[in-house]
């Protein structure tokens, strides 16, 4: 295996050759197809923590992506509703997303492997372009796009802010002040199968931030991460003011992790500024209804709520979610998704990620703070 220095800055790279148009990506911003003459083989992987419709649901969005000789996919039932298909697997020995991934990774064994949160919409050609170019020996990681989806003027107050603040962009998480702490949210992210192999994959025990963490420890053994902005997924947000809150919450307890096994990674904002910094965006968003602006109100009342709910969940142990505690929560609709340890999305579960509803997004890529936009330090420095 070919190991080289971690790189010092996560690379962006654009298709090399397109043909023929998309017709109705959603999620693409050009109208070109990338179509790359060869491609390893793809195992695909998305983690459930829902109900049976939603573990069909899922099925059918991977179901629809345009394959190659090779590859797969894999639903991951991490609850065991009884959905019976040859292209569900039934993992739930550990009720979290990233035990649920490393069963669905083990299942396969083509070269490279692709996680999708199961509240995302994949475009058709997803695969195709994710691997255009062709990545090289020394890359291990590939970081597609993720877009929160656009619920127009009638959305609700949580998924219109979720789309304001672009909370679950990689570009957040991919940004270069992050540096070594640059990382991709498993909501789309490619990584090669050796490299996940020699590192151990996800650590299973934790409820938030393992996807942060598998791309520290890549980065430590010397893999390279790529950004393929082109291959670009829909996001499915929260669409609850308390399920959005609830997932910022879960953010935390993952932060609060990823800061104790990686110092330095995710610092914890200090309280006397972050109130304030609360005060003075909930006042900037009263002035702004005032003035009949419902976005910039909508953006400046629940930045302080959403960032607060962010900091009290690093005060929460990150592990799964004890039986009687999903009981109370519902059960297999517990928040916390597919991809973590009972939210939608994670998958529609009526909770959200670290990633991402199903997910795992971690705490810093999910928009847990302020947001990549020019909003004020919380910690007023």
């Amino acid at each position: 295996m070919l190991r080289m220095t971690p790189p010092r800055v996560v690379r962006r790279v654009l298709p090399t050759r397109t043909t023929a148009r998309t017709e109705g990506c959603a999620a693409c911003s050009d109208t070109v197809r990338v179509v790359p003459s060869a491609r390893p083989a793809v195992d695909v992987v998305a983690p459930v923590a829902g109900d049976a419709a939603l573990v069909r649901a899922v099925l059918a969005r991977l179901r629809g992506l345009e394959r190659r000789d090779g590859d797969t996919v894999t639903v991951v039932d991490n609850r065991g509703v009884g959905v019976e298909d040859p292209d569900v697997l039934v993992a739930t020995a550990v009720r979290t997303s990233y035990h649920a991934r490393n069963r669905g990774a083990a299942r396969g064994t083509a070269p490279w492997l692709l996680f999708l949160d199961a509240d995302v919409d994949p475009p058709a050609d997803l695969l195709d372009r994710l691997f255009s170019p062709v990545p090289g020996e020394h890359v291990g990681v590939l970081a597609g796009a993720v877009r929160d989806s656009d619920p127009g003027p009638r959305g609700t107050a949580a998924e219109r802010y979720a789309h304001l603040k672009s909370s679950m962009s990689q570009e957040t998480t991919l940004a270069r002040d992050r540096g070594r702490f640059a990382f991709a949210q498993t909501a789309n992210a490619a990584v090669r199968r050796s490299a996940f192999v020699v590192v151990g994959g996800f650590r299973e025990e934790v409820r938030s931030g393992g996807d942060a963490d598998l791309c520290f420890r890549l980065a430590a053994a010397g893999w390279a991460l790529e950004r393929r902005p082109d291959a670009a997924v829909v996001h499915r947000n929260r669409t609850t003011v308390r399920a959005m809150l609830g997932q910022r919450f879960r953010h935390g307890t993952g932060a609060a992790w990823l800061a104790a096994e990686h110092p330095g990674a995710l610092p914890a904002r200090r309280w006397p500024g972050l109130l304030a910094w609360g005060v003075r965006r909930a006042g900037a968003g009263v002035r702004a209804g005032l003035r009949g602006d419902r976005d910039a109100a909508l953006v400046g009342l629940l930045d302080g709520p959403a960032v607060w709910a962010f900091e009290l969940g690093r005060r929460v142990p990150n592990r799964e979610l004890p039986a009687a505690g999903r009981a109370r929560r519902g059960g297999a609709s517990a928040p916390g998704g597919p991809g973590g340890p009972g939210g939608p999305g994670e998958a529609q579960a009526p909770d959200g990620p670290p990633e991402a509803r199903d997910g795992d997004g971690p705490p810093p890529g999910h928009g847990p703070g302020p947001g990549p936009g020019p909003d004020p330090d919380p910690d007023g420095q």
